[in-house]
């Protein structure tokens, strides 16, 4: 078999991508394997490709390479009160900053590795989902990561996916389990079906949109279902095969109503985890993922001058206060300046599209920092949209 450096550079971009989702082999091994790992891989393969047709150094990625750059030095260098210098944090990003650059093909074909990758772990976690929820027990190793803040909260891992337990019972308050997939919590894993989504053009029509889908309304997660209608709709002038739309939508709003308003033990179940549960979380919805102390301790943050910079990436621990998953935690320590960055950064990648697929990604990301704010902390969601820009370009003929 002739070696192929593309496809070695393909390869090594989707794993580098599939490990910056933060699957559950991150809780097992010690990230700075994972940090030394990919800077050498990819610096060496960037060694060994001296043509220049491996990258493309157009102004549109130079522009976000800068923007991105200036995010970093931000999050990770010690202008605050309570940060310092993460080396950690620029370690694993470092390799965005090569990966940017690759040409359309390299990183066509690492979305095409990826996709591969979380098609599988869709399918088993469909049926460890159905499996547990019928009653039927599986072989299971149970893990208790370190990050858990609640001491009762454990996973039972099933090859390569988990399930989220607190106390024996399942993480949603209910009598049947979310979809975690490969990764911390069904929300999370919800973030990431979206976001290939997007690299699927929203078209619905298409194998892998419906797997994702499918995966997706299994993590009952209120950010998806939300998502998906307004995909859905957008869909409709983002692509041409309407009709196939439709019909999907039409199925998806029928079958769900019919589910939650039948009276089976599933039926009930539904109800709680789609309506009652969200009806509950959204009476006062910015007071999710954020508990008293801190809402006071915030308050007072806002009113002061410190609102402007932030008090540092390490503020929550410095105060000893469990500071939130949502969007305050992040202005809490990068403040307004840092939140402004930060769109800046987002709004660059979308320069490239139709305004209303802009418009939409958008939104997503704001959803994202609106109650997963650490995700923008992470690689994460920079190295998608990185893989959206070479999908759009290469099936476009685009430079």
């Amino acid at each position: 078999m002739k070696f192929s450096l593309v496809e070695t550079h393909s390869l090594n971009v989707a794993l580098y991508a599939f490990i910056a989702l933060n699957p559950f082999i991150r809780w097992i091994v010690p990230n700075e394997i994972f940090y030394v790992f990919f800077i050498v891989t990819t610096l060496t393969l960037v060694g060994i490709s001296t043509k220049k047709k491996y990258f493309i150094f157009s102004n549109y990625r130079l522009f976000i390479g800068v923007i991105m750059l200036v995010f970093l030095i931000y999050i990770t260098f010690p202008f605050h009160e309570y940060s310092q210098l993460r080396l950690g944090h620029i370690a694993w990003f470092s390799p965005l900053f090569i990966i940017l650059f690759y040409n359309n093909e390299i990183l066509f074909k690492a979305y095409v590795k990826l996709k591969y990758i979380l098609i599988i772990i869709c399918i088993t976690s469909l049926v460890v989902f159905s499996a547990t929820n019928a009653g039927i027990t599986l072989p299971y190793i149970t893990i208790y990561p370190e990050f858990r803040s609640n001491p009762q909260d454990y996973y039972r891992l099933y090859g390569i996916v988990v399930e989220l337990y607190r106390g024996g019972f399942f993480i949603s308050g209910g009598d049947i389990t979310r979809n975690s997939g490969a990764f911390a919590e069904p929300g999370h894993f919800a973030i990431i079906l979206i976001l290939m989504l997007f690299l699927e053009k929203l078209d619905f029509s298409k194998l892998s949109s419906k797997i994702y889908f499918i995966t997706g309304i299994t993590t009952l997660s209120p950010f998806f279902i939300i998502f998906v209608l307004a995909a859905l709709i957008f869909s409709l002038k983002i692509t041409n095969k309407i009709r196939k739309t439709l019909i999907t939508f039409t199925i998806v709003i029928i079958s769900m109503l019919l589910v939650s308003f039948s009276d089976t033990f599933i039926g009930e179940q539904v109800r709680y985890l789609a309506y009652e549960r969200q009806i509950q979380s959204f009476e006062n919805p910015a007071e999710m993922r954020v508990g008293q102390e801190f809402i006071g301790i915030y308050s007072n943050f806002i009113k002061s001058n410190d609102v402007i910079l932030g008090l540092g990436y390490s503020a929550g621990e410095s105060i000893e206060v469990n500071t939130s998953s949502n969007y305050r935690a992040f202005i809490f320590r990068f403040g307004i300046f840092g939140l402004m960055l930060w769109l800046v950064l987002i709004i660059s990648f979308l320069l490239k599209y139709n305004i209303k697929l802009s418009i939409l990604l958008l939104l997503t990301m704001l959803g994202v920092i609106f109650h997963r704010q650490w995700l923008v902390l992470l690689p994460t969601i920079y190295l998608l949209l990185i893989l959206l820009i070479g999908v759009h370009d290469f099936e476009n003929n685009d430079i």
